[in-house]
């Protein structure tokens, strides 16, 4: 029997009510009111956090914030944890994260590492020690971070977090880093110049400072890249 494969979608900070398959009469969201109509929509789904990265740490681990460590932005997802990816790889999967990861700190401050959850001398339970491997370098925290990807010589160091694969493509809006704007450098140098806030189109009607029309093209867009890549 053929095994099957799985794509999983993550759209950040993106809210419910904001889809038209959840009844937003003004947003149109065709594709992934497709899969709603095809498959299972949630009404009753509550998050585990209210920012990102607990969020992607509970959906790697299945585990709560309390228990995987990564409480809120700017604490990374320990290293030794086994994640879902993991056990798809132990089995047999081809594994790739494509897109943001968002499992460390992307921000050019000391990463914040979870504190251990057991004092010291403490035999874990046999639950805890399927959960969790051995201890990381703390230098292996610094892989997302803006500034190591300032470097053309930097790559990440695989598995990451189970990913035998990664394309990153770290931020939000046209403001994104990582293999993405290598490309874009690379592939589209005159795109590449009008990246970020500064080079928006600006509507005159609001003055949100983290809203802006980008100017480039929708084929140079970090969306379009992370499809054609996937």
């Amino acid at each position: 029997m053929q095994r099957p494969n799985f794509l999983i979608f993550i759209t950040d900070q993106h809210r419910a009510d904001h889809l038209g398959c959840y009844g937003n009469p003004v947003v149109r969201s065709p594709h992934i009111d497709a899969l709603a109509r095809h498959g299972a929509r949630f009404d009753k789904a509550y998050v585990a956090n209210p920012v990102c990265m607990p969020n992607r740490g509970s959906i790697m681990t299945a585990r709560m914030p309390s228990a995987h460590g990564a409480r809120s932005n700017g604490i990374a997802l320990p290293l030794e944890s086994v994640t879902f990816a993991d056990l798809l790889a132990e089995s047999g999967y081809h594994t790739a994260l494509i897109g943001k990861s968002h499992l460390q700190t992307m921000e050019d401050k000391p990463p914040l590492l979870a504190p251990t959850v057991l004092p010291p001398g403490t035999q874990p339970s046999t639950h805890y020690r399927e959960a969790r491997r051995d201890t990381a370098p703390a230098a292996l925290y610094e892989q997302e971070l803006r500034s190591r990807w300032d470097d053309p010589q930097h790559r990440m160091q695989l598995p990451y977090y189970g990913f035998q694969d990664v394309i990153l493509c770290n931020h939000h809006a046209d403001e994104c880093f990582g293999d993405w704007l290598r490309w874009l450098q690379a592939e589209h140098p005159e795109q590449a110049a009008r990246i970020g806030r500064a080079h928006g189109a600006r509507d005159p009607r609001y003055s949100a400072p983290q809203a802006w029309q980008t100017t480039l093209d929708e084929n140079a867009y970090p969306t379009h890249y992370i499809a054609q890549q996937t």
